[in-house]
């Protein structure tokens, strides 16, 4: 195990995306100026797409 910071977490390379999945382009949570204004992003997300995939983190986000 190594003792250095994560810095940037990336999706595995085989891990795609079905055509179908509600992705919102754009919103990352750990960005630091969604960090600093997480209100607008998360209004953002439950007018555009409430129930969406974030392929970085391999995760679903919902916003309610």
């Amino acid at each position: 195990m190594s003792d250095s910071p994560v810095t940037d977490i990336e999706a595995p390379s085989a891990l795609t995306v079905s055509p179908g999945c509600p992705v919102l382009h754009g919103f990352d949570p750990l960005e630091p100026s969604q960090l600093a204004d997480p209100l607008a992003w998360t209004a953002r997300a439950r007018h555009e797409q409430p129930v969406f995939y974030m392929p970085r983190y391999d995760l679903w986000c919902l916003c309610k």
